[in-house]
């Protein structure tokens, strides 16, 4: 279970790293942009044919850390098993805006709409399982 600190944190737009195992070489470990759902379990968007995805799908699991990356420096690390659910337009467009604003994020959400709508990108849901951080105080 998150403390507040972290739960707040993790709700941040920050860019996480994303970390899945890799069979036969180290961890594959990329950035991503994140959002919430109503648990406050992160979730991000990928194609549904990239490494990424099949390295998950093969792994089951993941972990994702945000960071501030300037003094104070703060961490959150979540880890758990990830669900892969096929993601709508809708869903894109809030995490575009949350990072990019109204206009530019409704703008890239856009230049995207027809990978969407052929529902060829997922929806990765982390359950979290073990929490860690850093920097959040006491």
């Amino acid at each position: 279970m998150p403390t507040a600190a972290e739960a707040e944190f993790l709700a941040q737009p920050w860019v996480p790293m994303l970390a899945v195992a890799a069979p036969g070489r180290a961890p594959l470990c990329i950035p991503v942009w994140h959002a919430l759902d109503d648990q406050g379990h992160p979730w991000f968007v990928t194609a549904k044919n990239s490494p990424k995805a099949r390295l998950i799908a093969t792994a089951g699991r993941i972990t994702l850390t945000v960071q501030r990356d300037r003094s104070p420096y703060a961490y959150v690390s979540v880890e758990g098993p990830a669900l892969l659910e096929t993601v709508t337009y809708a869903e894109f467009l809030q995490m575009a805006i949350r990072y990019e604003g109204e206009a530019d994020g409704t703008a890239y959400a856009e230049s995207m709409r027809a990978a969407f709508d052929a529902g060829t990108r997922w929806r990765i849901t982390l359950k979290p399982e073990r929490w860690s951080s850093y920097g959040l105080g006491a």
